[in-house]
């Protein structure tokens, strides 16, 4: 279905289907159409992924919306939901801690900006589903990390909506996405560390950089088309 095969390209697929525009304010807390309900030490938790699912459901909903503009808006918005240096550590292993700061910051801004192609090629264009997130915030095995529930499937048949779950950490810039646990349990991170890590041991940083700017040139290709 085509609906998996969002969930393997993007890590977490929400498609939303609603017939107007959704108005998106930095400072607005109602969000919609999530249905956010619980204490405001949960909601601040469920910040990111809100957040992330109201930016995306914009995009599906404004046809008209350069693909420019688009893509600056879903950057901010990933930036302020994910923590993307975490998240590439965590996917590179053992071989990050080697590389110099500027290999660092080159590798995050490669992956940074794949991700952001990423996510536009596989939302902008598309229309018609739904997606719900759960009430209540879920304490993680390690650390003090919580476990974000939702469901995300075709609106008109979510009851075999596909479980996409989001681990998030507090950081001195409040609470971040760490990893997305696809099915409600295989680790988006997992997948990526096995999808990098040939490309890394035959080229190392500069080869997995290259590889990402390839793919984000591809995705660019499409967004621009």
């Amino acid at each position: 279905m085509k609906f998996h095969r969002h969930i393997l390209l993007c890590s977490v697929t929400a498609f939303i289907g609603f017939n107007s525009p959704i108005a998106i304010h930095a400072n607005d807390t109602a969000v919609r159409p999530v249905s956010v309900t619980g204490s405001d030490t949960e909601n601040s938790i469920k910040t990111p992924v809100v957040n992330l699912y109201r930016i995306l459901s914009q995009l599906q909903q404004s046809k008209q919306t350069p693909a420019e503009k688009g893509m600056t808006a879903l950057r901010k918005v990933l930036n302020d939901s994910y923590d993307f240096s975490s998240i590439l550590s965590s996917t590179v292993g053992y071989r990050y801690d080697s590389y110099s700061e500027a290999e660092k910051e080159q590798l995050l801004q490669a992956f940074t900006n794949y991700t952001v192609a990423r996510y536009y090629s596989s939302f902008a264009k598309e229309k018609g589903t739904g997606f719900k997130i759960l009430p209540n915030v879920k304490n993680a095995t390690t650390n003090d990390d919580k476990i974000i529930k939702t469901r995300v499937g075709d609106a008109s048949d979510m009851g075999s909506a596909t479980e996409i779950n989001y681990l998030l950490r507090k950081t001195p810039q409040g609470w971040k996405i760490v990893d997305v646990l696809l099915n409600g349990h295989i680790s988006q991170i997992a997948i990526q560390h096995g999808d990098f890590s040939s490309t890394l041991a035959k080229g190392g940083s500069q080869g997995l950089i290259e590889m990402l700017n390839k793919k984000t040139q591809s995705f660019m290709s499409k967004n621009n088309s």
